[in-house]
C-alpha cells in the first residue's frame, strides 16, 4: 500500500518533520479510524482490509508523537 511506503520514508530527525508530522498524522489518524468503522459496519467487511487499516492507523499514532 501506498501509505506504507510514505511512513517508512519519513525522516522523524528533520526538524521540519517534526514540526508538522504530529498534526497531518492526527488527521490522517482519524481518516483512517473513521475508514476503519466504514469498512466495519458495510456489508463487505474484509477481515485481511480491516488488519491493514488498523495497522495504518496505528502506525500513524505512532508518528504523532515524534520529537
Amino acid at each position: 500500500m501506498w501509505l506504507e511506503s510514505v511512513f517508512s520514508t519519513i525522516d522523524l530527525k528533520d526538524p521540519d518533520v517534526q514540526d508538522v508530522a504530529p498534526k497531518i498524522m492526527e488527521v490522517l489518524s482519524q481518516r483512517l479510524q473513521a475508514l476503519y468503522m466504514q469498512i466495519a459496519e458495510s456489508s463487505r467487511n474484509d477481515p485481511n482490509l480491516l488488519r491493514k487499516v488498523s495497522a495504518l492507523a496505528k502506525h500513524a499514532d505512532r508518528l504523532k508523537t515524534v520529537g
